[in-house]
């Protein structure tokens, strides 16, 4: 039985109405062809104009949505015309930031979903047919796993294009080990073989897949058997930031109670096992770190771990050094604010809160994760082993005390930040990925 949430009918209609500019440095969008497609006619010039249904699961405040709604504005500029769909609105949402920038959101429901997911995957499926019936689209592009299932299944028969984003290590071991997952361990690799055997199954359906990072390209060959040939990796990015004004800065500190010698520690990251903010929440109570007049700033929303995080504040006796802020959407000026940027994560995907850390100039401490490896090195961060407090104190100390290795750091990260990761490369980089996928039928 099809399980979906009650409300309103959704109406359908056409979407809100939404140039090349020269790139920075040439650098070429990183592929080979197309595998599994079939070339169309040459129709798609660099001046014509090209409708390009997005679909993601929902705008939930996370990395994987805020990059996408970055990249809207640019598109429109290079002759892409976006049209924003998601599979079901969730309460905490980032609806108005769409809305604000010109792409409303089209719902295929207009709510959570009611039960399992996969239950109301058929709905999705008649809804997003729906649309490209109405739209015409000349490409689709989904990111998550839910949205490109839909797509997948959805454009059966269509003919129409399928650009495919991966932007997270779906199958790092890791994912096991979340005691919040239902069932325990056991039945999370149950769930995540189910899952992986499904996208696999699914793979041929898709006429070119994105990479968010080399890790995750690789990883998308080795677990899904996907030929390297048909991924194409386009890094996240992120405006050139905006000088903050000393003022701006120990304005932000005074709001949160923080006086002008403490030093501040930020992560930017959901409160989820992931992000392993329990081991960051360890270290400050390791010897480097102790007795140190430090605040860490945790910037994110509400998740499984939030009542462990609260519990383990008032077990070491963290109360006065630790603030969780719950989501925020004023990064930068905390960014401002602070000393050091800590990222203790388990596993990652992009990690866009590191290219916002490593633009604004805030020195950074860094799990040293694979998949970070082509975003951040020892150049311009100190890395620290996951699960391990005491190196994350250790490094956070000597980072706090180091000036000259600090500045080291941000210069060099700064560096690499305007090379590879300046909004308007990544825009003109995914426009011509746009074309290029657009230029091919669906398998």
């Amino acid at each position: 039985m099809l399980l979906v949430h009650k409300s309103s009918p959704i109406r359908w209609g056409r979407f809100r109405e939404a140039g090349q500019i020269p790139l920075s440095r040439q650098k070429q969008v990183r592929h080979r062809g197309c595998v599994n497609a079939r070339p169309m006619n040459a129709a798609h010039s660099q001046t014509d104009k090209l409708k390009v249904l997005i679909v993601i699961d929902s705008l939930l405040p996370g990395g994987a949505e805020r990059s996408l709604l970055s990249i809207l504005p640019g598109l429109a500029e290079r002759q892409i015309e976006p049209k924003l769909v998601c599979l079901k609105r969730v309460p905490v949402n980032l609806e108005n930031r769409a809305i604000e920038l010109g792409y409303p959101p089209h719902y295929l429901l207009d709510g959570e979903v009611g039960g399992k997911w996969y239950f109301t995957l058929p709905y999705w499926i008649r809804r997003l047919r729906q649309c490209v019936r109405e739209e015409r689209p000349a490409l689709v592009h989904s990111t998550l796993f839910q949205a490109s299932l839909t797509s997948r299944l959805g454009l059966m028969g269509t003919r129409v294009p399928h650009l495919s984003s991966v932007v997270n290590m779906d199958y790092s071991p890791e994912r096991n080990q979340d005691p919040n997952i239902k069932g325990g361990s056991y039945l999370s690799a149950l769930k995540l073989g189910a899952i992986l055997s499904l996208n696999r199954l699914t793979t041929g359906l898709v006429t070119r897949f994105h990479a968010v990072t080399p890790a995750i390209k690789a990883e998308t060959t080795r677990h899904l058997g996907v030929p390297p040939e048909k991924i194409s990796v386009v890094f996240r990015g992120r405006k050139r930031p905006k000088q903050i004004p000393e003022e701006r800065r120990k304005a932000v500190r005074k709001s949160l109670g923080i006086a002008p010698e403490t030093k501040v520690l930020l992560n930017v990251g959901r409160q989820e096992y992931q992000k392993g903010q329990l081991y960051l929440l360890r270290a400050l109570a390791e010897e480097p770190l102790r007795d140190q007049d430090i605040k860490l700033l945790v910037a994110g929303r509400q998740g499984a771990i939030s009542a462990e995080l609260e519990e383990e504040i008032q077990r070491l006796n963290l109360g006065e050094k630790v603030h969780l802020l719950g989501h925020r959407d004023d990064i930068p000026e905390l960014l401002a604010a602070s000393d050091a940027f800590i990222l203790p994560s388990l596993f990652e995907g992009a990690a866009g809160a590191l290219l916002e850390a490593m633009s604004a100039r805030v020195p950074m401490i860094v799990s040293a994760l694979p998949e970070l490896k082509g975003l951040v090195d020892e150049r311009c961060a100190l890395t620290v082993p996951t699960r391990s407090p005491k190196s994350i104190a250790i490094a956070t100390a000597r980072l706090l005390d180091d000036q000259a290795l600090s500045a080291t750091l941000t210069e060099e990260g700064l560096r690499i930040f305007n090379d590879n990761f300046l909004l308007e490369q990544i825009v003109a980089e995914m426009a011509m990925l746009y074309r290029e996928t657009a230029k091919y039928q669906a398998p």
